[in-house]
């Protein structure tokens, strides 16, 4: 890392049949992230594998991220009811479940919602029912806790979606 806190990028993929190029730059003075930048997505046409076998190029990406830590008894969230919208990835239309947080950071919600945060790291995992289906969609993602928000992502069958857990 540079002394101005820039870090330049480069993750190879799947079996060097693809990569994650960028640059970071990492300030903790900034009031909504602790982690920002652009970077490009791209992986090669693989005709075995099971998602995206015909490859693709992503980017700019913009890129984000906060500090995280965890105390008990403190809320990971300065709020209490809120939302999970899962959208794109094959979705017509969106899908928005109501939640809520309770404070030993349970999280209920309506149509058999069953997502938690891991407190250690500030993952969340879990599923949400596809109306149009009845079948569970399985969610993954991260706490931003500057920007008091979860995002994170879900696959289609040929398009990968985005989630997005907050208030409402």
């Amino acid at each position: 890392m540079s002394k101005d806190g820039q870090w330049p990028l480069f993750v190879s993929l799947y079996a060097k049949q693809g990569f994650l190029i960028g640059g970071l730059t990492f300030d903790t003075n900034q009031p909504d992230t602790d982690l920002s930048g652009f970077g490009s997505w791209i992986k090669a046409p693989q005709p075995a594998s099971k998602f995206y076998p015909e490859g693709f190029t992503l980017g700019p990406i913009a890129a984000i991220g906060s500090k995280y830590s965890f105390t008990a008894g403190v809320p990971l969230v300065n709020w209490t009811d809120g939302q999970i919208l899962l959208e794109n990835g094959n979705l017509l239309p969106s899908i928005t479940n109501a939640l809520s947080i309770d404070t030993n950071y349970k999280i209920t919600g309506t149509n058999k919602l069953a997502v938690a945060f891991t407190t250690a790291t500030g993952a969340f995992h879990g599923s949400v029912i596809n109306p149009d289906t009845g079948k569970p969609i399985t969610v993954n993602g991260v706490l931003l806790q500057k920007q008091n928000v979860a995002y994170g992502y879900f696959l289609g069958t040929n398009q990968t979606g985005g989630v997005f857990l907050g208030p409402q």
